[in-house]
């Protein structure tokens, strides 16, 4: 499984992607790919955003080890929360 992450900085939204590779889809593996991917940037993550998978489920402590802040997205539909 792939994870794309990626990385946004600047007043001109200059855009960065960093591609991991999880071998399966758990949530340890998920969190050990994203840290391995996001290590050598970890000083310009300030904010992680993520959906709501359960390959997700340790977003606070990738957060933790990033210093950055951790959101999970809220599922809407045509601009409506469900």
């Amino acid at each position: 499984m792939f994870v794309l992450a990626g990385l946004y900085w600047s007043q001109r939204w200059k855009e960065k992607h960093a591609l991991a590779w999880a071998p399966n889809k758990t949530a340890e593996a998920v969190k050990n790919a994203l840290l391995k991917a996001f290590a050598p940037l970890a000083a310009w993550v300030k904010t992680l955003t993520y959906d709501n998978g359960k390959e997700f489920a340790l977003h606070e402590e990738i957060a933790l080890a990033l210093n950055a802040k951790s959101y999970l997205r809220i599922p809407t539909i045509l601009g409506n929360v469900v």
